[in-house]
């Protein structure tokens, strides 16, 4: 779906005039040609945005002092019309959420945005710089971040040559990412399902039942779907079928 710059100016004043009670904020989305839109949505709320279906290049939130379950800044994040959560950054800081805190917007690829949700269980990721050092001594130079479909994600740290059950849960989950602190960066794991099955995984062409780091970002599963998992094996006779 698209919009005229005209109508969404329209749209984003119309929205902005909204009368905010203490438990609103506002997330305004920009793109292009002076785009912009502002959706105004509860702290536990998710909805469709003005101007659903255009493209955007950033988000500001506008969250009023409100506060997540921790006390922290409440905390948003965006969908891509396909549901994804879009990765946002504002300087140092790489997130699928964001907050106000007064720094202004957060930038992302061009994206066509299809909802927007907060929500006072959100929590910004740690910074590698604050956690690198604790993480590795404690728990291995590699970790796995599983996410789910809703708001589940979890975070196990585990050596090269290691097995462990996921902190947290078993899921569902739809996708996985390795980060190397150290060492080798050739490095690989795999999933292995409630069922003591590998999970076969794809990252773009690549179809495996290891996956490494890389840079690249997440791995899916092949069938598409959810899956849960018992435990996590990384081993450093793995290697690429690629």
């Amino acid at each position: 779906m698209h919009f005229s710059t005209a109508l969404l100016g329209l749209l984003a004043a119309t929205s902005s005039t909204l009368a905010a009670d203490a438990n609103t904020v506002t997330v305004t989305l920009r793109g292009a040609s002076e785009l912009a839109t502002q959706t105004q949505l509860g702290k536990n709320e998710q909805k469709k945005p003005v101007g659903a279906g255009s493209d955007f290049t950033s988000v500001e939130l506008a969250a009023h002092n409100l506060k997540n379950d921790k006390g922290q800044d409440l905390r948003c994040r965006i969908f891509d019309a396909r549901g994804r959560p879009v990765t946002v950054t504002r300087g140092a800081n790489v997130d699928t959420t964001f907050s106000d805190a007064g720094k202004g917007e957060w930038t992302f690829k061009t994206t066509r945005v299809g909802k927007v949700q907060c929500s006072t269980k959100f929590v910004a990721a740690p910074a590698k710089r604050d956690v690198e050092g604790m993480e590795e001594r404690a728990n291995g130079p590699l970790r796995v971040t599983l996410s789910g479909p809703s708001e589940l994600a979890t975070q196990t740290g585990i050596g090269e040559r290691d097995v462990k059950a996921p902190v947290g849960s078993k899921g569902p989950y739809n996708q996985v990412t390795l980060n190397v602190w150290s060492g080798r960066k050739e490095a690989r794991c795999q999933l292995i399902d409630t069922q003591n099955k590998v999970i076969t995984l794809v990252r773009g062409a690549n179809v495996d039942t290891t996956f490494g780091d890389g840079g690249k970002g997440p791995w899916k599963a092949q069938n598409g779907k959810n899956f849960n998992v018992k435990q996590i094996k990384c081993d450093p006779s793995f290697k690429s079928r690629n």
